[in-house]
């Protein structure tokens, strides 16, 4: 199911608490790596527990970061920096912004 989430919307980023109920986020992680266009996912690790923090697994299993939660918002900002257009925004409002 979670392949075929990810084939169907194909995201460039996810989140993945890694205490799930029926596996764990590891597993998910892989599944997703393994995927033609998981190669260019970035993972970003989710989780209470401290114990897996000085674990290389996150970092084994693909994960660019690991987050402990509750995750503070200006950390979480800093993964998703905003970035001016390369290129002008096209249509109408693109027209008015300039």
């Amino acid at each position: 199911m979670t392949g075929a989430i990810a084939a169907e919307f194909q995201p460039s980023v996810v989140m993945l608490e890694l205490n799930l109920l029926d596996t764990s986020g590891f597993e998910v992680a892989r599944l997703l790596r393994g995927q033609a266009q998981g190669h260019d996912l970035r993972l970003i690790a989710l989780t209470p527990r401290r114990e897996h923090a000085g674990l290389e697994l996150p970092r084994v299993a693909g994960f660019e970061r690991y987050l402990l939660k509750p995750v503070a918002a200006d950390e979480l900002a800093s993964l998703f920096p905003v970035t001016a257009p390369e290129k002008p925004i096209q249509g109408t409002i693109g027209a008015a912004l300039g």
